[in-house]
């Protein structure tokens, strides 16, 4: 897995967050799209940090979801992560 750039992410993840509120009729979305939303933008946090476009766009939005469920049936452990990108993804 390429050096992780945490500042980028952050970065990316706050410009991301931002743009929720100046969504027309953000205050009407269900729950459940302000939770879309927000695992979408860590995708691209995540990106942002690796230097990649992996969880970019539609499809990169249900790879990033199949990652994170993959993630968390593990127990969400330390070094999880890294090792599923390590196998190829």
């Amino acid at each position: 897995m390429s050096e992780f750039d945490i500042e980028e992410a952050i970065v990316r993840i706050r410009e991301y967050v931002n743009t929720y509120a100046e969504t027309p009729y953000h205050k009407e979305y269900p729950v459940e799209s302000f939770i879309n939303y927000m695992i979408y933008g860590l995708g691209l946090a995540l990106d942002a940090g690796l230097k990649t476009d992996e969880f970019s766009f539609a499809d990169g939005y249900d790879r990033f979801k199949t990652r994170l469920q993959e993630y968390l049936d593990k127990g969400a452990h330390i070094g999880d992560w890294t090792a599923r990108s390590e196998e190829g993804k």
